[in-house]
């Protein structure tokens, strides 16, 4: 209310002037406009952020909030400098999706420090966290606990108290090829609550059928993620051949880890993948992924083994 009334009396003095000031063409108040231009509904999650000279970083989560097909909305508010964004809409065939949008002039959502790839959310309901960034950020940030999914974001904008108020055309359609989320995560969790009441701190791999399908897509990723890694690159100076290198390793990774610490790595690569491909980087980044999830204690050993195999 308060910010609308300030944009009409500012206009209104514009035209009494008879001259439009530069003021009036400024984006103080951060207005980052997104237009649904599709055929169903957009739901969003949206985290805002701003520095603050007192206090540092300070971030909202919000959510989820709707726009409607054919409609505009204002998804900053004035006091935050960037904001960045995640989607879901529902599918044609029943469920609902999360697409990843990358509109030009906008980052794509680990483009910048305070814009992570991916959230934990609740699938539905109010999301209302306030404070600093890495407070608000604790409580969302993979591997999600129970009762949230990780959200893939789709980019981030920082409009400048000077900038034109940017506004981004979004397309969602029903009938767009998505997986169902979070039901595919779902069915993850499935497997591991199967596996543990089976075989108590027994990882997942070592389980029934399904575990065994999931055994065998994450040894094939890891080993393709691996391939144009550092890593890979590790086994060369070893005097090993890279591709079986990248094998053992993948079947170490597979072996030794816990089902939790599978699943951050999975989610993660993933992402990675996904984000990377989209600017035309075919690194996968394994190397980081690796390193953020098992420290070197753990990890010398498993390159050891695979160099006397």
């Amino acid at each position: 209310m308060i910010r609308g009334l300030l944009f009409v009396l500012s206009v209104l003095a514009c035209f009494a002037g008879g001259v439009q000031s530069a003021s009036a063409q400024s984006n103080e108040y951060h207005w980052v406009n997104v237009c649904n231009r599709g055929d169903v509904d957009l739901h969003y999650v949206v985290l805002r952020t701003r520095w603050n000279l007192g206090q540092g970083d300070r971030a909202q989560l919000s959510g989820w909030h709707t726009i409607r097909k054919g409609k505009c909305e204002d998804v900053n508010t004035s006091v935050y400098q960037g904001i960045a964004i995640g989607f879901t809409h529902a599918l044609m065939n029943g469920g609902v999706g999360n697409p990843v949008y990358h509109p030009q002039d906008a980052q794509a959502a680990n483009g910048n420090k305070r814009a992570p790839a991916v959230l934990c959310v609740p699938q539905s309901g109010a999301i209302n966290r306030k404070g600093s960034l890495s407070f608000v950020l604790s409580a969302v940030s993979p591997p999600c606990s129970s009762g949230t999914y990780p959200l893939r974001m789709s980019f981030y904008s920082k409009p400048g108290e000077y900038a034109p108020v940017p506004k981004f055309i979004i397309k969602p359609r029903d009938s767009a090829a998505l997986a169902a989320w979070p039901e595919e995560l779902r069915a993850v969790e499935k497997v591991q609550e199967q596996s543990e009441q089976k075989s108590g701190d027994v990882p997942a791999w070592k389980s029934a059928s399904s575990g065994d399908v999931m055994t065998r897509i994450r040894r094939d990723n890891y080993t393709a993620a691996c391939r144009d890694s550092l890593i890979a690159s590790s086994f060369s100076l070893m005097k090993m051949d890279k591709e079986n290198g990248c094998v053992c390793l993948a079947d170490a990774l597979v072996s030794g880890e816990s089902e939790k610490t599978l699943l951050s790595i999975d989610m993660n690569l993933r992402v990675r993948e996904e984000d990377l491909d989209l600017m035309g980087i075919k690194d996968k980044d394994f190397d980081a992924v690796i390193n953020t999830f098992i420290p070197d204690a753990r990890m010398t050993p498993y390159m050891i083994n695979c160099q006397q195999t």
